[in-house]
């Protein structure tokens, strides 16, 4: 599928398109590791464009989760150099900016699953963040928890 094509609306397509031009989008990942993120990306833009009401809402959720896909993949690629704390910072950073694009921040297991970190890949790391930080799924079943958003 070409990104920008099969978008559900043009706020999704603009949306992508910002996402796309994000010099920092994939820094530091391999072609095996961004292409995944890339994919999940757009998807995440599709469902943003579709909470948008405004032009002026646009303007600022599509720079607010490009800016949350950059941060996401610079806690993956840069976390072996810095301590515990600064992951913490990075998740509390990540929790904020998943919020504004209607995410769920993470939750006390998830976090605490997140700080053994140090013996995944950087595939690994990634595939996790973006299993935490997708919706819950539509069609689970009311009052059961989604499990697949595990970490």
């Amino acid at each position: 599928m070409c990104p920008l094509q099969d978008a559900p609306n043009s706020n999704a397509a603009k949306i992508r398109d910002t996402i796309l031009s994000a010099t920092l989008m994939t820094e530091g990942l391999t072609d095996d590791e961004a292409e995944p993120f890339i994919e999940w990306s757009m998807e995440q833009a599709d469902r943003v464009g579709l909470m948008v009401q405004s032009e002026v809402e646009l303007d600022e959720k599509r720079y607010q989760l490009r800016d949350f896909l950059e941060a996401l993949v610079q806690l993956v690629v840069r976390r072996q150099n810095h301590d515990a704390g600064w992951l913490q910072a990075k998740l509390d950073t990540l929790d904020s900016q998943a919020v504004a694009v209607g995410l769920s921040p993470l939750t006390d297991t998830q976090r605490t699953a997140l700080q053994n970190h140090s013996a995944k890949t950087n595939q690994e790391l990634l595939n996790e963040m973006m299993l935490v930080y997708s919706p819950p799924v539509e069609n689970a079943p009311e009052g059961e928890p989604d499990e697949d958003r595990g970490v």
